[in-house]
């Protein structure tokens, strides 16, 4: 024999055994004694057992929505401490990292000391390149251009004659 599992909600699971519950009644009532797969059972019996898997679904539904609102108002308490939590971090390394003992202390925390920055020699090369070309381009815009020299004559502009206006169309006589 194959068994299939359909997957189904709580609401749609506690409505299928209420149903049952109710068919059981109307129509299975007036029995003392019903087998279900090898086992007897009375109305009675089988009535509560059903009973208690929708009082449990029921239970865990109500479980659930307190633990969504415990968890959402958990949510709404770590926005607010969040930032203070990461400032409090900030003012205890500044203040203990100086110190010889500041990974022991810091561990008081659950914090590590900050790590020394080191850069590597392509960074360092890249720096000192990148420093060389700044202050060349600074000095190149800084710099006042070559003045004339006291004997030479600054050049001018081509003149050009003036151009004469037209003279006004004579008006025809009649």
């Amino acid at each position: 024999m194959s068994t299939t599992t359909v997957k189904q909600s709580k609401v749609t699971r506690a409505a299928r055994i209420q149903a049952v519950v109710t068919g059981l009644k109307q129509f299975f009532g007036t029995w003392q004694k019903l087998t279900i797969g090898a086992k007897d059972y009375t109305l009675a019996d089988l009535l509560a057992l059903l009973q208690s898997a929708i009082t449990a679904d029921q239970v865990t539904a109500a479980d659930r929505d307190k633990l969504t609102a415990d968890a959402e108002a958990a949510r709404s308490t770590y926005l607010a401490v969040d930032p203070v939590l990461r400032l409090v971090k900030m003012f205890v390394v500044s203040q203990l990292s100086d110190d010889p003992n500041a990974a022991e202390k810091l561990g008081v925390f659950m914090y590590s000391p900050r790590k020394a920055y080191t850069p590597t020699a392509a960074q360092k090369a890249s720096a000192a390149a990148k420093a060389k070309a700044t202050r060349a381009a600074h000095k190149a815009a800084l710099t006042p251009a070559p003045a004339a020299s006291p004997g030479a004559v600054a050049p001018q502009a081509p003149v050009t004659a003036p151009v004469a206006a037209p003279a006004p169309a004579a008006k025809p006589t009649a």
